[in-house]
């Protein structure tokens, strides 16, 4: 198993935010995590690379078999978990120079053709559109040549165009073999991806459905997140 997450309880400042989180994501698949604002998706993906503040209560992160539980973010980065975020954050950095060192320490000699060249020489996300920032973060996330990839909302705030490039970006990584963890609302990007073997529905820090993604996403549109929650309680 590429990555497993079991029985994951996680807390920020004695705050139960995720619980009894279990997921299992092989080679070359692509899980769709859905839910409302709130639900802990972001959560659950800043958990598994390792970010703070997040605290895990309890259960483990097993990565290739080996127990990644307690690695440090750059510590999984090295053995081949990247995360994408949802609105990253303006560095200080021209982006040619930051592909440079990533393309040194990665040992990728090509430079991926999402990333615009016209963005080279601009300090990193400072003054990107949606679609521009969603393109380079994804391109960086190529430059890691993960095994994992950890995909936070990358259709938020892009075009149809730009859904259908970063589409494009996540098939070329399923193709290559990386496992891919993609957390949605609203699901605009799943109709442009060739394969999603499974999909989850997340609610009030819990994954409360898991299962095929036509079935799972049909429930999303029938019922709504609030009905669901209330037939789990």
């Amino acid at each position: 198993m590429l990555l497993k997450i079991v029985n994951l309880d996680v807390s920020i400042r004695d705050k139960i935010l995720l619980k009894r989180i279990n997921l299992e994501v092989e080679r070359g698949e692509i899980h769709v995590i859905f839910g409302p604002n709130g639900a802990g998706k972001s959560t659950l993906l800043k958990t598994i690379i390792g970010l703070p503040p997040y605290k895990i209560v309890s259960g483990r992160i097993l990565f290739n078999g080996e127990d990644i539980t307690n690695l440090k973010p750059y510590e999984k980065a090295l053995r081949g978990i990247a995360l994408a975020y949802q609105n990253p954050p303006p560095l200080d950095v021209k982006t040619r120079y930051l592909i440079k060192k990533m393309k040194e320490k990665y040992g990728i000699k090509d430079v991926p053709e999402i990333i615009p060249a016209y963005l080279y020489d601009r300090n990193i996300f400072s003054g990107f559109s949606g679609g521009e920032r969603k393109k380079t973060e994804l391109g960086l996330v190529m430059l890691q040549n993960p095994k994992v990839a950890l995909l936070d909302e990358p259709d938020s705030g892009v075009d149809v165009d730009g859904i259908k490039d970063v589409a494009k970006i996540i098939n070329n990584l399923r193709e290559k073999g990386c496992g891919i963890v993609l957390v949605t609302h609203q699901g605009f990007i799943t109709k442009h991806l060739d394969d999603i073997n499974k999909a989850h529905i997340m609610v009030d820090g819990r994954i409360v459905f898991s299962g095929d993604f036509l079935d799972v996403y049909k429930m999303i549109l029938t019922k709504g997140y609030k009905e669901i929650l209330k037939g789990e309680k």
